[in-house]
């Protein structure tokens, strides 16, 4: 129905590495039996009928067993992407430290999640593309993520990876090497 590996292949290349407060467990399943059990993971994404993918967050499959909230349905491989970069990015500047996206969720609230996504991916969609996160081996990084912080959109551009071997490696306003608090213009 949906090419999973594909989508998980390119989803490791973009994320791999990348700092967040919690760990983070995603999952792709390019069926709706769910084998992959995308729907307890931190991130996952569903293929159903029409080449449309569910895209869930803040499930749990340990200690703590929790089923994902569904944040939104998408077209295609690009759309995934788009939506787990905007998301994983807010959680990155809002989740508390350790906190899994499940605290997360239930903190935060899912319909604000999903505000906050879809107000996000408009600004995006407006021409803006999405590229490419910081990963490791990178030398360029021409990614531009959309986040919110108080109800204002702001842009947060990573412009160069200074150390290939470093998780994350870019450098912000301050020297800063967090790009979730960082903001190179």
């Amino acid at each position: 129905m949906g090419d999973s590996t594909t989508l998980a292949i390119r989803i490791e290349q973009y994320f791999q590495g990348l700092d967040s407060p919690g760990k983070l467990k995603l999952a792709m399943a390019g069926f709706p039996r769910n084998c992959s059990e995308a729907m307890v993971k931190d991130v996952g994404a569903v293929a159903i009928e029409g080449g449309h993918w569910e895209i869930y967050i803040g499930g749990a499959a340990g200690a703590h067993v929790r089923k994902g909230d569904l944040l939104c349905v998408v077209n295609g491989h690009d759309e995934v992407l788009q939506r787990i970069a905007i998301f994983i990015q807010y959680y990155r500047e809002n989740a508390k430290y350790l906190e899994r996206t499940y605290g997360f969720v239930e903190r935060v609230g899912i319909a604000k999640i999903r505000a906050v996504v879809v107000r996000i991916a408009r600004v995006l969609s407006s021409g803006i593309k999405l590229n490419t996160l910081a990963s490791p081996g990178a030398q360029e990084c021409t990614a531009t993520i959309g986040a919110t912080i108080g109800g204002i959109v702001r842009m947060i551009k990573i412009s160069r990876i200074k150390n290939s071997r470093s998780p994350i490696g870019c450098r912000g306003d301050g020297g800063d090497n967090n790009p979730a608090t960082s903001v190179v213009r």
